[in-house]
Order: structure tokens, then sequence, then C-alpha cells
């Protein structure tokens, strides 16, 4: 059911007890019940709790970032070269 469907349900229902007093309470309690789970509900926040969180790319910086951090922490590793490798050759005496 779609939200609509079911706001046109609950009025339709309403409107069978609008003659009851005591059963409008008890709906109008129930309600208030409901309310105060969802207010109370620790996983949901506000548009501005969500939005102050900041975005994923604050936080962890663009792939573009990580990348060049991952390649410059990368620079202090010797890279072997055709000179090193010689001279790795000719001290072992091969």
């Amino acid at each position: 059911m779609t939200a609509i469907q079911l706001n046109a349900e609950i009025l339709r229902n309403l409107g069978a007890l609008a003659e009851d007093e005591g059963m409008l309470k008890r709906v109008a309690k129930y309600l208030r019940k409901l309310v105060a789970e969802k207010e109370a509900d620790p996983t949901l926040m506000s548009k501005e709790e969500f939005f102050a969180r900041g975005s994923r790319r604050d936080r962890y910086g663009s792939r573009r970032d990580r990348y060049l951090g991952m390649t410059a922490a990368m620079t202090h590793v010797p890279v072997p070269t055709a000179t090193s490798i010689a001279r790795t050759v000719d001290s072992s005496g091969f």
C-alpha cells in the first residue's frame, strides 16, 4: 500500500470510531505512544545532524588523494636498479 492509501484507510477507520469518545481517547493515546517511540529511536537523525557529519570525501579524502598518499608512502621503498642488481650479483660471486 502507498502512503496515500494507508492515510485514507486510517481516516476511514477513524470516521467509524468518531462517535465513541472512549475509543478516540484510546486511539490518541496509542498514537502518542507510537510518536514517542519514533522520536526515541537512536538510529534516526535529523537533516541537520546528517549534513553536519560531513561527506565521506571530507573524512577520507578523494580516491585521488588516497592514491597519492599511498604512492607517497611507497617512495621510501628502494626500487632495484640494474646497478644495484649487478652489485648484488658481483658480491655473491655468481
